[in-house]
């Protein structure tokens, strides 16, 4: 898990999401890249990008939620890798 105050500017985190596969009841998960741009002075949030969208804000709350280290995948589903 990350925490604010080890972070970099330009540092990769990673998320982990669960999506739907197409038309179908099966779920797996997803692998999302969170790229850091900015990190505010009181280090309380950081400006980041989700999967290379415009950058947005997250709190101290939503950086806990992003894993520092890139997982490897548990398992496939379809042919394609489930985190």
């Amino acid at each position: 898990m990350a925490t604010i105050k080890n972070l970099k500017v330009g540092q990769t985190l990673w998320q982990v999401k669960r999506v739907k596969c197409g038309n179908t009841t099966v779920r797996r998960g997803c692998l999302y890249s969170v790229v850091v741009h900015e990190i505010a002075e009181d280090g309380l949030s950081i400006m980041a990008s989700w999967n290379g969208n415009p950058p947005r804000r997250y709190t101290t709350r939503d950086v806990a939620k992003l894993k520092v280290n890139k997982p490897e995948p548990k398992t496939t589903v379809f042919g394609d890798p489930s985190y």
